[in-house]
């Protein structure tokens, strides 16, 4: 094979992979003020049944239909558990 040819489809395949992973860096725009968690302290056990989450079916749904069990990490918790990463956080 043609060592040029070679070098331009490896070229390829290289640009191809670093477009693909550009592609799935992307991050989702970032929830309005509006439509973040409220404080559950301050709930009542009717609006505590109401609140939505997306569990692993990456679904909306409401919590205690939800098939798996769900824990919310606050930023403050995780600012004060140090960790740097998602997984530190989980």
């Amino acid at each position: 094979m043609n060592p040029k040819l070679h070098l331009v489809k490896y070229g390829l395949a290289l640009g191809l992979c670093w477009a693909q992973g550009q592609a799935s860096a992307q991050q989702t725009a970032i929830s309005e003020p509006d439509t973040l968690l409220p404080d559950v302290y301050s709930l009542s056990l009717d609006e505590l049944r109401r609140v939505k989450i997306i569990s692993a079916s990456k679904q909306e749904e409401a919590a205690y239909q939800a098939p798996v069990a769900s824990t919310v990490l606050t930023a403050e918790e995780i600012i004060r558990s140090g960790a740097t990463s998602l997984p530190e956080a989980l």
